[in-house]
Parts: structure tokens; sequence; C-alpha cells
């Protein structure tokens, strides 16, 4: 996604005011009773007015993430009872960080 051009005027007590703007909103938002369903309307409305203008502002990202490479070693060691767990043998649950033998995860093989 292309970053979007930032304003010349770009002005960061605009976006402290349109902070506090918002967050006056806000709070007569939650203030509102049920009965009052056409003002609440009208103030999503201007709520939603104003995170798009958030977000037309918005300075263009300066960091872009890397996709990160995780190598899996055939044996590593379980995340419950710390034995090796062998991948080899589909006895076991993997997440992003860890690894475990089903049996110490679930209390049964699977």
């Amino acid at each position: 996604m292309a970053a979007k051009p930032v304003d010349p005027g770009f002005n960061v007590e605009f976006l402290a005011d349109l902070a506090d703007h918002a967050h006056k909103l806000i709070n007569e938002f939650l203030a509102l009773s049920a009965n009052e369903g056409e003002r609440a309307t009208e103030l999503i409305a201007e709520i939603q007015h104003i995170i798009a203008e958030f977000r037309r502002l918005r300075p263009p990202a300066t960091f872009v993430k890397k996709a990160r490479v995780r190598v899996l070693r055939a044996v590593e060691p379980c995340g419950v009872c710390g034995r090796a767990v062998d991948r080899s043998a589909g006895n076991f649950a993997a997440t992003e960080h860890s690894v475990y033998h089903t049996i110490c995860l679930y209390g049964r093989d699977q």
C-alpha cells in the first residue's frame, strides 16, 4: 500500500484539536439516553468524519515490517516437560514460538 502524502500545512496542534473534539463527541455520545437515537447517529457520523481526517493527515510509514523466517529444528524441547519433541513422530502441537507433546498439552495422545 502506498503511503499517503502529508498535507503541506501539517500541524500537530490541529491534530491535537481534532483528538480533543473527538474525545468530547465520544463523551457526549456515552452520556446520551437510549431514546436519543437521532442525536447518536449525528455524533457517530461526526466521529467517523474526524477519523477519516486523521487517516488523511497521517504521515507516511517510516518503517516497513520485514518477513521473518523461522527455521524449524527436527528436535526441540517441549514447552511443558522440557524433553525433546521429535517432529517426525507427529505426536506434537506447535505454536509460533514453542512445540509441545500432545500428551503434555492435552493430557492424552491425540
